[in-house]
Order: structure tokens, then C-alpha cells, then sequence
């Protein structure tokens, strides 16, 4: 019996994410420092699910856009084949 609970326990814990991304706190820390850039990884390997990569871009640059910044590069960060996340550049939009 230990083994299916040990699987189960393995399974739920690979489907939630390791940690959520709180873009508006990155995006308030970068305003505040007045940088002219700021880089943030976006990961979206947790949960399996469809429409994540989607879903955590928007939500990084509607973060950002908010405080004034525009993504000016966007590198993905593939291993073995699957996609991991991003690396995402953003600039203080002029004027």
C-alpha cells in the first residue's frame, strides 16, 4: 500500500506549481528601482495543462505594461526537448 500513496502524493505535487509567479510584485520592484530594464524568467512547466505558456506571458506583460514597461525580447528556455519557460526583457517605455 505505501507504493500507490507515495505515486499519488508524486502526482499532486507535479501538477501544482513549485511556486506562483507574482508578476505584479516583479513589475512594482522593477518601477521602483527606476531600471530602464528588467529580466524575469516565466516558467510554465507545472500542471500539464493547456494554454499555460499563453496564460503566463499575458500575465507578465499586462503586469509590466502596467508599470510602464514593454517586453522587448522573449527567449525560450527549452531542455530535452520540452519547453520550460522564458526569459522575458522588458523596457521603461520613453516618455
Amino acid at each position: 500500500m505505501r507504493f500507490p500513496r507515495t505515486l499519488i502524493l508524486a502526482l499532486v505535487l507535479a501538477s501544482t506549481p513549485a511556486f506562483a509567479a507574482n508578476y505584479g510584485k516583479q513589475a512594482a520592484e522593477a518601477q521602483a528601482s527606476g531600471s530602464a530594464g528588467y529580466t524575469v524568467y516565466v516558467d510554465v512547466t507545472y500542471g500539464l495543462r493547456k494554454r499555460v505558456a499563453a496564460n503566463e506571458l499575458n500575465a507578465a506583460h499586462a503586469a509590466f505594461s502596467a508599470q510602464g514597461y514593454e517586453p522587448v525580447a522573449v527567449t525560450d528556455h527549452v531542455e530535452n526537448g520540452d519547453q520550460l519557460g522564458f526569459f522575458v526583457t522588458y523596457r521603461r517605455r520613453a516618455g
